[in-house]
């Protein structure tokens, strides 16, 4: 499953890869649930702690939601890969 660190209502980081990990179902629901201080601890050293600070102020950057936007950027980091 996709996890997304900054859940849904933040629009900003939807479709960051730095905001996307790929989990479990059940890590999933742990991490999304009762335990989002070990997720954030895993972020934090995922990324480190600039990227991390960086990831967080665009996750509050208010942003309108714009699918067909959302939809070129991810076409572009598969031509990517």
């Amino acid at each position: 499953q996709c996890s997304h660190y900054w859940s849904r209502g933040n629009w900003s980081p939807r479709v960051d890869p730095q905001n996307c990990d790929t989990l479990c179902f059940s890590c999933h629901r742990k991490w999304g649930g009762d335990y989002r201080r070990e997720y954030e601890a895993f972020k934090r050293k995922q990324l480190g702690d600039k990227a991390y600070k960086a990831l967080e102020v665009r996750a509050h950057l208010p942003a309108k939601k714009d699918h067909k936007l959302a939809v070129m950027y991810v076409k572009q980091l598969l031509s990517e890969i």
